[in-house]
């Protein structure tokens, strides 16, 4: 085991200065070697014995042992920013009421345009990745004449500044999503999307490889693309509120992408998302139909998620692994404010947990014209 050898190698030299005039013929010490390479750090417990007519101790190889292990800071940061990358393009599901407000409420249901903008915060993984965002979408639907039925698209940008324990990195996106939706008489539902988008990244990092500490910077750039399905029925509760179940599932996929940082040769492996989300809004009618107020919640879960990084230095390669599948929660407030007999204002607050991800809070507000 290189580390072992490496620690035994300082071990000799501490025997070797402080063994003189020691009564005890062994005794113990502890060695960090901090992380090299693809190799992490290491604290090895060694048991130094001094055998008789030995000039120095050395250490007993049966008694010698790693007691901990810290991640390669390295390898951890840069593959839980691909990672934290690749689910924000999950987190936009894009359901139609994130995206367009609520249709229903508004006086008349025809052809649009619509822009809104949108901020979060998300957080993963053990370098404390945090990544703020700001952005916008725009777009355009037609009624089909004679149908409950829109077609449309939109076109979206966002912004993004990341931090975690050792540098910090700027992303942007630039997203197309063509939608349909239909809308039944008894309150029925089914909403759909096709998205692609292209995503870049820069980084700039600073952290240790054997006795020295670099500091270099990285970008990359890759691509997206995601498939979504909603369906609900609003129920009525009274004549002004009511409750509305929901179901939606999404795929979704970022390419791969290969980069350098300070001699790593990098390769984010494409990663694939298939999440299904089940839950409730409920709801009242603002009094003359002026607008609605809800709430909503769901329950979401990833059955693929999983991220894998692959580094190359110099002959070694390692695989590093980020799980995002599993489940977690959401929840938001929201509304529709019809200003006009063909302008409405709508805007949504939400707060997701549970999951590997934490979105302490997202929000987004539009307005869409009708004519």
């Amino acid at each position: 085991m290189e580390t072992t050898k490496e620690a035994a190698n300082l071990l000799k030299v501490a025997a070797i200065k402080g063994g003189e005039g020691m009564e005890a013929p062994a005794f113990t010490m502890a060695v960090r070697v901090g992380q090299a390479g693809l190799n992490d750090g290491t604290e090895t417990v060694l048991r130094m014995v001094k055998e008789d007519g030995a000039a120095e101790a050395a250490p007993d190889p049966d008694q010698t042992q790693v007691v901990r292990t810290s991640a390669n800071t390295v390898l951890a940061t840069l593959s839980e920013s691909f990672a934290l990358g690749a689910t924000a393009w999950r987190a936009e599901m894009n359901h139609l009421q994130y995206r367009m407000g609520e249709l229903r409420d508004h006086k008349g249901f025809n052809n649009g345009v619509w822009a809104r903008v949108f901020q979060g915060k998300d957080e993963y993984g053990s370098q404390n990745v945090e990544n703020d965002y700001f952005g916008f979408q725009a777009g355009y639907d037609h009624k089909l004449e004679g149908t409950n039925v829109i077609l449309g698209g939109a076109v979206s940008y966002s912004q993004g500044e990341s931090t975690f324990e050792t540098g910090d990195g700027d992303s942007w996106s630039l997203a197309f999503t063509a939608y349909g939706t239909w809308l039944a008489e008894n309150g029925m539902f089914i909403d759909g999307t096709l998205k692609y988008g292209m995503l870049s990244t820069d980084l700039d990092m600073r952290a240790q490889n054997g006795a020295d500490w670099v500091r270099d910077t990285a970008s990359y750039d890759t691509n997206a693309m995601s498939v979504s399905v909603e369906a609900g029925w609003r129920l009525p509760v009274t004549s002004l509120t009511y409750v509305e179940p929901q179901v939606e599932v999404m795929y979704g996929h970022v390419r791969a992408a290969d980069y350098t940082w300070a001699g790593y040769d990098v390769t984010a492996e494409g990663t694939d998302a298939f999440v299904g989300r089940a839950g409730f809004q409920a709801g009242m009618i603002l009094p003359e139909n002026t607008g609605s107020l809800y709430f909503r919640a769901s329950v979401l879960n990833d059955f693929r998620g999983e991220s894998d990084t692959t580094f190359r230095y110099g002959d070694a390669k390692r695989t590093v692994s980020q799980d995002l599948g599993g489940s977690w929660y959401e929840l938001g407030l929201g509304g529709n404010w019809n200003v006009a007999d063909d302008t409405y204002l709508y805007a949504d607050f939400q707060y997701a947990d549970g999951g590997e991800i934490d979105t302490p809070w997202r929000w987004s507000v539009g307005v869409r014209h009708a004519f």
